[in-house]
């Protein structure tokens, strides 16, 4: 390499194309060793994992929903409640009413959904309470949407 110059054939096709007059010593620290191509790849995959998972932790735990759930929620509500209900040994009804608590239902309308009094769904969420360790309909919903 003649004299003056530095770094490899790489760094020095770099500097070939700069003006004469350039100070090219400032600009080394911020070349990056990776392509532009690479660079927005990355950064692009950064931003889709973080807004994934600020998506999932509000679902979990600043939010529950309430009335109508969006699909986000859903798809999150159907992945949850098997694992949920298998930990607590809730029974396939005892799920199927948490599934429409979840949902924003009211007791009658989780009974007219279900073909059932509303007598009956009071004992299913009595039988959940006690399962789960909680005494409130708001406890069983945090409680669900934290595990």
């Amino acid at each position: 390499m003649p004299a003056g110059q530095e770094g490899s054939s790489a760094h020095n096709i770099l500097i070939a194309d700069l003006p004469a007059n350039t100070s090219y010593k400032n600009l080394l620290p911020y070349i990056s060793e990776r392509s532009i191509s690479e660079n927005l790849l990355a950064l692009f995959f950064g931003i889709f994992s973080i807004r994934k998972a600020g998506e999932s932790l509000s679902l979990r735990y600043s939010m529950t929903p309430e009335t109508e759930l969006n699909q986000v929620a859903a798809m999150q509500l159907d992945n949850s409640l098997p694992l949920f209900a298998e930990n607590h040994g809730l029974t396939k009804r005892e799920s199927e009413v948490l599934r429409l608590l979840l949902e924003g239902k009211d007791n009658q309308n989780i009974a007219s959904a279900m073909g059932v009094s509303l007598g009956t769904v009071k004992a299913h969420l009595n039988h959940i309470y006690g399962k789960v360790g909680i005494k409130t309909r708001q406890e069983l919903k945090e409680r669900f949407w934290g595990e």
